[in-house]
């Protein structure tokens, strides 16, 4: 065909300059059919998008939360103030732990071990030598609780902390994960250590 177009047909072409291509033109049905691709391509990422958006928010939620429901350290009313049994952190901290034992101004153990005669019990307590190797062999370590009886208590704060550090140490030494020392008190509990706790509060 003569009256064809000629293409490719510039200098240093590999084809022959009288050559002739005719590119053939594609089906309306094939416009219409890229339209709609388009647009469910589209759609599925605004969806996308959308999802990432609702994932980020729920993450960010959930650690506001988080930090906002993070126990601090300090004294813990045993009631509220109309009088009801409160509900705080310090409940929820015993009823997860793997042991909860006593401990006294003589650095003795109660590991609530003794007899009950007419509905009160004789504590055995045993030093920490004592019951070393009992803790070693614990299957369970992921959290011990340390209730500091009044006689602890009594004392100044540098010396209720230093007793409390001697503890953890202890508690460590023999595998368990997180250490939580609490102090007894007449209307509540002090939350005086917490091995979870101290080192993000060291950071800030």
């Amino acid at each position: 065909n003569r009256n064809a177009p000629r293409r490719n047909a510039a200098k240093g072409s590999p084809f022959a300059e009288s050559a002739t291509f005719d590119f053939p033109t594609l089906p309306p049905w094939t416009k219409t059919l890229c339209r709609k691709w388009e647009g469910r391509h589209k759609e599925n990422m605004i969806r996308f998008g959308q999802k990432i958006k609702f994932a980020c928010l729920a993450f960010l939620l959930i650690e506001a939360r988080a930090v906002g429901d993070e126990p601090k350290l300090g004294f813990y009313p045993a009631l509220t103030e109309d009088g009801q049994p409160a509900d705080n952190v310090i409940s929820s901290i015993e009823a997860k732990a793997d042991r909860v034992v006593w401990w006294d101004i003589k650095e003795r153990f109660d590991l609530g071990l003794g007899g009950i005669t007419d509905g009160v019990r004789s504590p055995i307590k045993l030093s920490y030598e004592e019951i070393r190797e009992f803790l070693k062999d614990e299957k369970h370590k992921g959290l011990i609780v340390v209730r500091f009886d009044k006689s602890v208590m009594w004392n100044e704060n540098e010396v209720i902390l230093e007793r409390a550090g001697k503890v953890v140490k202890q508690m460590t030494a023999v595998g368990y994960l997180r250490v939580v020392i609490l102090g007894a008190h007449a209307v509540g509990v002090h939350y005086i250590a917490d091995t979870d706790l101290e080192p993000r509060e060291a950071e800030r």
